[in-house]
């Protein structure tokens, strides 16, 4: 306790735990330590209205920011924002579960790996008589008939070792990792990690057969210091040195939660774990080894490094086997990182013959353009759109949330699970705004027109101008697509589509030339084509051409975990991955002010 601040109880469901806090702190802050599942995309400032709880006793006033964000209806029932209020006494607080949401992430890295020549092997190893005259770790090296590299506490089974003992030996590389006596069943065993903004996927792979023996994912906790790199980025620097410690911690403690559920699900140890890849974005990478990301936030947004580089497990204080080689895959630019590289070779674009396009959305849309041996690639900054953060009913992809739109004539809503209709998450934005550009209610420029379509669906349209809005779902929470709404999409789909446009000219190329089009992310795995083709994220002769990958930089983490030749294809891919800086292209503004339109009262740009 500092500063003589009481401490009081703090009681979270679904959960149950108790936990006990500093009265005087608001509450987001008190589930931040906590490690709460609450996600804040504006850093705690009541502007995005994402960090929602439930107050099942003693209810707090609601404040502005709660009558701005939250409906009367759910106010009424205790909802408020976390960050708009302080602990003050002894209550219970419901906190929405995000776990089910991201498991999505590790089911569209599913698949066998194809190749298999890993980096960690085991061999079984008889050693001679121990001798005065000489070292234990001499015995071992006589029976290998080769030098080792190994820690000293990984030859503790040794010194109890009985003449003729059979171990077996587990080395990555030239380093060994374990030495554990008799014979061991299976393995080795290695964990891929992909640490997203949002989410962190961890599969855990058997490397003697290139069988996946357990995924799990969840919501990254650094969720409630902002939703997207920069907002988290910001609070580093603001935050200084305690704000890079808590940053770290917050994702150290995701990848270890993942870790212990995926222990617990396979029965192994953290000793068994001897070898992991870990694939992200800069900034993440950054976070995860405990690097200032402070660079990456300001000109000229350079990393602190781009090659591939090993950390040992117990440096990073991630429960796996301490010696065991942590990975981290290469990063092209400070926008540009390993999970590009990851999805890259896991498509294996660098080996395509003819023209091929990765795209991954996201909050920010990485486009990568392969062809006539070189690769260009850019970052675009969508936004959180696709997120659904800062859409009027937006919410994550979560049970009841509208992922689906059909419009002809009536409207037909599909939600996640099936549930009751509680808000939009971003395939559902992406589809109503399709559809309502295909019954005219939505025009090119934006609009959404005061009629259009059958009469069925032209009655749900309300309000004038700005706010003119129109109802998807009927409910206890109805949900709406807003006009500002419509306005964020278009922002998001004009960055990347003009990102795409920019590599294709700095290619010389024109769009139909492509032949491929890998579409990769969770967001890109759960939309419809058709709906990217109506809006105009993607050209029209790129509909039969996509290939929806799903989460290819989780792939590209197990095809590297489970071929170390695939480790260097990552390197020279990092090497030979041009990036282009958009801010700095002229063509870019000009075609970001083209690409606002929808295209189906407009002619397409031509390349």
């Amino acid at each position: 306790m500092s500063g003589g601040a009481e401490k009081v109880k703090l009681r979270l469901l679904p959960s149950g735990r108790e936990e006990y806090v500093q009265s005087g702190r608001t509450f987001l802050a008190a589930l931040r330590r906590a490690n709460a599942p609450v996600t804040s995309g504006c850093g705690g400032r009541g502007r995005c209205g994402l960090c929602r709880v439930q107050f099942l006793v003693q209810a707090p006033e609601p404040s502005p920011a709660d009558r701005e964000h939250i409906t009367s209806s759910d106010l009424a029932t205790g909802w408020r924002l976390a960050c708009a209020h302080t602990v003050e006494r002894e209550t219970t607080v419901l906190v929405p579960e995000l776990a089910a949401g991201a498991q999505d992430k590790v089911r569209s890295a599913a698949g066998e790996v194809q190749a298999l020549f890993p980096a960690a092997r085991q061999a079984a190893v008889t050693l001679p008589p121990p001798a005065a005259d000489r070292a234990h770790v001499s015995r071992l090296e006589e029976a290998l008939g080769r030098k080792v590299l190994a820690r000293p506490w990984s030859l503790s089974p040794l010194s109890a070792a009985e003449t003729g003992a059979p171990f077996t030996m587990t080395t990555v590389g030239r380093k060994l990792v374990a030495l554990v006596p008799g014979g061991v069943p299976g393995g080795p065993y290695g964990v891929a990690l992909d640490v997203g903004t949002t989410t962190v996927a961890a599969y855990v792979l058997d490397l003697g057969s290139g069988r996946e023996v357990g995924a799990r994912a969840a919501h990254n906790r650094q969720g409630s210091y902002g939703a997207d790199v920069v907002s988290r980025v910001s609070y580093a620097q603001q935050e200084g040195e305690s704000g890079l410690r808590e940053l770290q911690r917050a994702i150290r403690e995701t990848i270890n939660h993942l870790l212990e559920e995926l222990l617990e699900e396979t029965g192994l140890e953290p000793r068994d774990l001897v070898h992991a890849a870990v694939v992200g974005n800069p900034a993440m990478l950054h976070l995860v080894l405990g690097a200032d990301p402070a660079c990456l936030g300001q000109a000229p947004f350079a990393p602190l490094w781009r090659r591939w580089l090993t950390v040992d497990a117990g440096v990073l204080g991630l429960e796996l086997n301490p010696g065991a080689p942590v990975d981290f895959l290469p990063v092209v630019s400070g926008y540009v990182g390993a999970d590009v590289v990851a999805g890259a070779v896991s498509c294996d674009i660098h080996n395509a013959s003819e023209p091929v396009v990765f795209l991954d959305l996201g909050t920010n849309g990485e486009i990568v353009l392969a062809a006539a041996g070189r690769m260009v690639a850019c970052s675009a900054a969508a936004g959180p759109a696709f997120e659904a953060v800062g859409i009027a009913c937006g919410m994550s992809a979560l049970a009841g949330a509208v992922s689906r739109v059909e419009i002809d004539d009536d409207v037909r809503c599909g939600t996640i699970g099936s549930a009751p209709p509680k808000g939009l998450c971003g395939t559902g934005l992406t589809d109503a705004v399709a559809e309502l550009l295909k019954v005219g209610i939505v025009d090119s420029k934006g609009k959404m027109a005061g009629c259009g379509g059958s009469a069925a669906v032209a009655e749900r349209i309300t309000g004038e101008g700005k706010a003119r809005r129109f109802l998807l779902a009927r409910g206890e929470r109805p949900v709406y697509l807003a006009q500002s709404d419509v306005r964020k999409l278009q922002l998001a789909k004009a960055a990347l589509r003009s990102g795409l446009d920019v590599l294709l000219s700095q290619a010389g190329l024109e769009a139909a030339e492509v032949e491929r089009v890998y579409l990769a992310g969770a967001f890109g795995a759960h939309m419809r084509v058709e709906s990217l083709v109506r809006i105009g994220l993607l050209p029209q002769c790129f509909r039969e051409k996509v290939e929806q990958t799903g989460n290819a930089a989780g792939a590209g983490a197990k095809d590297v975990l489970c071929d170390r030749r695939l480790a260097r294809d990552a390197r020279r891919v990092a090497r030979r991955m041009e990036f282009v800086e958009l801010a700095s292209e002229k063509e870019f503004g000009r075609r970001y002010v083209e690409r606002m339109w929808f295209p189906e009262q407009t002619r397409e740009v031509q390349l």
